[in-house]
């Protein structure tokens, strides 16, 4: 019983973020952005960002948005703000990894994943956003990044993270690929 009320407690807070004036800005950020709206998009981001400058989820929204944009420093910035906020933001912290392989920054981008797994790992089912719960794909992806950030300084190690992946999800097309990968350069050594 316990654990259904802590998962109804997330989705209510979850919800009420979302119809929060802060959250409903950064969602409809995004819905913007995919329509092509970019400058509107960063309008109404800001305008989020402005309601509410220490919440660690319009922060990492924001990061997205920018990421997206292909603005990868202000990104980086926003993805650490929003970690700096709550170190327990497994998406921010996936966030921030994904800015940095864009920077071509793969030993801090592996950091980065590291910890959204740690944290990850860490976590009661029952308390993980909506986004997550029940889902092993988020874990697998995370898994893979790391997978692909590894492989450009420590192949055995991007082995080694593709083939956890791999166990979890024997079909992941992009961690059978990095694995692979990881075992040509390993085997070449």
């Amino acid at each position: 019983m316990a654990s259904k009320d802590r998962r109804a407690q997330a989705r209510v807070a979850t919800m009420k973020w979302s119809e929060s004036e802060p959250g409903r800005l950064a969602l409809k950020a995004e819905t913007l952005q995919t329509k092509g709206d970019e400058a509107a998009a960063l309008e109404t981001m800001e305008r989020a960002l402005a309601l509410s400058p220490n919440d660690a989820l319009v922060h990492a929204h924001a990061g997205c948005l920018l990421l997206d944009l292909k603005q990868t420093e202000p990104a980086i910035a926003a993805f650490k703000r929003s970690v700096g906020l709550r170190p327990d933001l497994v998406h921010a912290w996936s966030g921030l990894g994904t800015a940095y392989m864009v920077a071509g920054l793969a030993r801090k981008a592996a950091f980065c994943f590291l910890k959204s797994i740690e944290i990850y790992e860490s976590m009661d089912p029952t308390e993980c956003s909506t986004a997550v719960a029940g889902s092993t794909a988020p874990f697998v992806a995370v898994l893979t990044m790391l997978a692909a950030a590894q492989l450009t300084f420590s192949p055995k190690h991007a082995l080694e993270s593709a083939e956890r992946a791999l166990k979890i999800d024997p079909a992941w097309d992009e961690a059978i690929s990095l694995r692979d990968r990881a075992l040509r350069l390993v085997a070449g050594e």
